[in-house]
This record gives structure tokens, sequence and C-alpha cells, in this order.
């Protein structure tokens, strides 16, 4: 009935059917290690500005049961039957950062603790979210003409994975002969399409799309050209 890696101090005495006779000498031994209880007060955060890291913390187990060798984080998604990220840990710290995280992704982690003899029970489980990114290019991005001669209508597909709360999409627009892209469109919404207006008939133009979280803008999607409709012709010249 003694407890782990705890010192104990003993003697012993002797008895007739007198009665106790005086104590022996004291002497102190410790039991064995054994494996360690959960580690408490697990606590996963999110760190601002990386998408990619979580930052977990615990306090030691009580008792240890012994000299604490290493603490083994333990990550997955909610939705995931098996852990995916292991971090083993071969000292005595109290606080971990997980990498190597999906952006915007929420993950359920636990830590266990470790003595010579083996690993303890887990800790508490804890959930966070990791932090946002800029997001993936847009797909499947399209061009077409919708009969108005100075309008074109873009079309696309959000990004995968979009990293964040998509704030806004840009679309991009130029002549293919001309070297930058003049024609500038902010949707500050999550609206797949859009009107772009103000163009020249009869007239073909090279047209792309970003997207943007609160972190920023992310790669663009393919480009597509397509021609605007024709128009009446403006006045014959030196008739």
């Amino acid at each position: 009935g003694l407890m782990p890696f705890t010192s104990y101090e003993c003697y012993v005495t002797a008895n007739t059917s007198v009665g106790e006779g005086p104590p022996s000498n004291n002497d102190t031994a410790m039991t064995d290690e054994d494996v360690p209880s959960s580690p408490l007060s697990f606590n996963l955060t999110q760190i601002d500005g990386d998408p990619n890291q979580l930052l977990a913390s615990w306090s030691l187990p009580d008792p240890t049961n012994g000299i604490i060798t290493a603490y083994t984080v333990f990550c997955k998604l909610p939705s995931d039957q098996e852990v995916t990220i292991r971090d083993t840990l071969n000292n005595s710290t109290l606080s971990a950062t997980v990498m190597g995280l999906v952006p915007f992704t929420s993950y359920e982690c636990y830590v266990t603790a470790n003595t010579s003899v083996g690993e303890g029970p887990p800790s508490n489980d804890d959930t966070a979210m990791t932090d946002e990114d800029v997001p993936s290019r847009p797909l499947v991005f399209n061009l077409t003409r919708i009969g108005d001669p100075n309008q074109l209508m873009a079309t696309w597909s959000p990004p995968d994975p979009t990293n964040g709360i998509i704030a806004a999409y840009t679309v991009f627009c130029k002549m293919p002969s001309d070297e930058e892209f003049t024609i500038r469109d902010t949707l500050n919404n999550s609206t797949l399409s859009a009107t772009i207006m103000g163009l020249m008939p009869f007239t073909s133009y090279e047209c792309y799309v970003t997207a943007n979280t609160s972190v920023g803008e992310g790669p663009p999607s393919n480009s597509d050209i397509a021609m605007t409709d024709e128009d009446v012709p403006s006045s014959p010249l030196s008739f």
C-alpha cells in the first residue's frame, strides 16, 4: 500500500507475551518509480500570425511517480478516429509548439508524460483552430461575352483550401498585347462572378481573379481570354 517513488522511514519492534520491546534503529528507503499520472491543465491556443502552428501548455502530473523523462503531444482533426500528429519532447518542458499544421483548421490535442517505467495516461483534450493564411488560387476561372459590347462576365470557383474566410475577390483584366493588367475590379464579398464593365467593343481581353482573406491576397487563378460583342461602328472618316 505504499506510494511510488516515495521515501519511507521504518523501524521494527519485537513482542513477547509480556508486551512490545523498544524499537530498532531506523532505516530509510524509496519505493521504485511507476508510470506517471496524467499531466494537468492541458491547454491549446492559437499563435497569432502563424497559420501552421498551435501552442500547447500543461502542468506537471500530480503525483509524478518518478522523474519525468519526456512528454508526448498527440493531435488530430476532430473528425478523425486516429491521432495523426505526434511530437515527443525529451525533457521536462511544460509547453510545446505543434508545427506542420494546416491553416484555419481545428485540431484536438492532448499530452502524456513518461518516466523510466513507461508512459502514463493522457491529459484532458483541448481544441483550437490555427490562424488564417492567404487563400490558395480560385479555381476554374472562365470569361464569357454577354451580348453587351462594353462588358464581359467572369465566373470562378472558391479556392481549395480557402485558408480562412474569403473577404474579397479581385478581377484583373488587360488586352493580351498589353504588359500590365490595367483593369481591376474588387468585390468585397464572397460572390463567385463579376460583370466587368467599361470595356471596348469587339476587343479581346485577358483576365484572372485572386482571393483575399484577412491576412492578404492569394495567388492568381488561371487566366482566360474572351472578346466583347460587336457594336455599331463609329463614323466613317475622311468622306
